[in-house]
């Protein structure tokens, strides 16, 4: 497992990025302006998060903790790049009726939950 500091501060920063993520879409569907890749959003790869779980020993990468916050954070990623995409279409109304929706917040959630999970585990 990483060390203790490093493991709490990337889960910390990654819960108060994904939660800035509701901001950022919300901001870009309310001014009608997103410059964001929706391929950036998408992926689970671009974030600091993601890449910090992709630089994990292979011994890390086997634990349950691991597992369940990379499944659920590609998840979240996916949903987020699917919002993204709507307001990249021009499709406000349904994006913002998503970002309200039960599928975001209840994966925002579940990946919030895991991480805190992981965290407390350590």
């Amino acid at each position: 497992m990483p060390d203790f500091s490093t493991l709490a501060e990337e889960i910390d920063a990654a819960l108060l990025s994904h939660v800035a993520w509701k901001h950022r879409l919300r901001t870009a569907a309310l001014s009608q302006e997103f410059s964001i890749p929706v391929h950036e959003i998408a992926s689970d790869t671009f974030c600091r998060f993601g890449q910090w779980l992709a630089s994990l020993n292979p011994d890390e990468q086997r634990s349950y903790y691991f597992e369940r916050v990379k499944t659920l954070h590609f998840e979240f990623h996916v949903k987020a790049g699917a919002i993204a995409q709507m307001l990249a279409d021009g499709d406000t109304a349904t994006a913002l009726a998503a970002l309200n929706g039960v599928d975001y917040n209840l994966k925002s959630k579940e990946l919030a939950s895991a991480l805190m999970e992981w965290k407390a585990s350590s």
